[in-house]
């Protein structure tokens, strides 16, 4: 018997991650496999990311923020920029 995955819509919070790390990667000119090979994550991993399919932990962040040309702070801001914080 096949049992189908349910594909999760991807919420506010993801699509921000994933508009924050399309626009810096695009800035530098990576590809998602030249970005994960240099980060030392899965590309599958960064296509999920930008797809909204998955969030980064913070480590991730950490790793993929420098192959970006970029500090995590900077990163995080960016997807702050898409999804502001909301109090509560």
């Amino acid at each position: 018997m096949c049992i189908k995955r349910r594909r999760r819509k991807p919420d506010a919070f993801r699509r921000a991650i994933a508009r924050a790390l399309i626009e810096a990667r695009q800035r530098t000119g990576l590809s998602q496999e030249r970005l994960a090979l240099e980060a030392g994550v899965n590309r599958t991993f960064v296509s999920g990311i930008e797809r909204g399919l998955h969030e980064p932990t913070l480590r991730t962040i950490w790793r993929l923020a420098p192959k970006l040309h970029t500090q995590p702070r900077k990163l995080i801001a960016l997807i702050e920029a898409y999804h502001p914080p909301t109090d509560g």
